[in-house]
């Protein structure tokens, strides 16, 4: 399979987002709220500790969730265009060869 490697706009970037998450988008909303509920609880009900907790909390949650969604996403999209990870790696290897000789013989 060959992907043309071009800039996107913004637009076709939203879009693509947008048709991986189309079908999972519950699975999306339940990951953003096991983050961000046991926070905001923290933040919103428990007094002057609650906002040191909070914020604290957050520091320690957002950069989490940041990294679950990236890894979901990435999965999605494997799994939607069919990039096998693996595949590639030995397409990569079996030419790496090839390349050496070349770059030697030159």
């Amino acid at each position: 399979m060959v992907y043309d490697l071009r800039p996107l706009s913004f637009s076709e970037i939203l879009d693509r987002s947008f048709r991986v998450y189309r079908e999972h988008f519950l699975t999306l909303f339940a990951i953003s709220a096991v983050i961000a509920i046991p926070v905001e609880f923290i933040w919103r009900f428990v007094p002057v500790v609650g906002s040191m907790l909070g914020a604290l909390t957050r520091a320690a949650t957002v950069p989490y969730g940041m990294v679950v969604m990236v890894v979901y996403y990435f999965d999605r999209r494997c799994r939607l265009e069919d990039f096998d990870i693996r595949l590639l790696a030995e397409q990569v290897r079996a030419d790496a060869p090839a390349a050496l000789e070349t770059s030697s013989s030159a």
